[in-house]
């Protein structure tokens, strides 16, 4: 069924990469005080499991909606390299994965795990480095925005180094 601007919504979406969902839990669940975040646990899903396992080398984040390759290339390459390699990716019967945005990769990150910093249970193959993501520096423009998924951390880096490559697409 075709439903005017809802298709080109859809689109969009998954070629930009936006949500309908919203902000995952941090994964802190421990309470140090009043009011922080292991006293409120905000964040989505409100129930249920974060991650899905698809069953196809993907998993579906059901916080964001988005679903990432669930191992990784470990393999390091330049930015424009990882940019061109995750648009001519074609995975899992999917051949609209791009590189992810510095907010998107930081949304698999729980505060509340290190070394590495994100669920292995999902993800049991993250690599103890930076990878790239599609976030151009602001205001050094020949850099772009690196996360660290073992020990979190954001940085920057200069476009012609070598990082890794996180995969991601909008999911179904």
């Amino acid at each position: 069924m075709t439903i005017p601007g809802y298709n080109a919504f859809i689109k969009n979406a998954r070629k930009y990469g936006f949500s309908l969902y919203g902000i995952p839990k941090s994964g802190q669940i421990t309470e140090y005080a009043d009011g922080d975040d292991g006293h409120y646990k905000k964040g989505y899903p409100k129930i249920g499991a974060r991650f899905t396992d698809n069953g196809d080398g993907t998993i579906t984040d059901n916080a964001t909606g988005l679903m990432w390759v669930k191992n990784p290339t470990l393999t390091k390459m330049t930015w424009l390299n990882a940019l061109a390699y995750c648009e001519a990716l074609n995975y899992a019967g999917h051949d609209d994965w791009r590189l992810a945005n510095a907010d998107e990769l930081l949304s698999l990150i729980d505060y509340g795990r290190n070394a590495p910093a994100i669920d292995t249970n999902f993800f049991p193959n993250p690599g103890s480095d930076w990878y790239w993501t599609a976030t151009t520096y602001h205001g050094a423009t020949a850099q772009a925005v690196i996360i660290n998924m073992w020990s979190p951390g954001l940085s920057n880096n200069t476009k012609t180094y070598t990082q890794h490559v996180w995969p991601v697409r909008l999911g179904e």
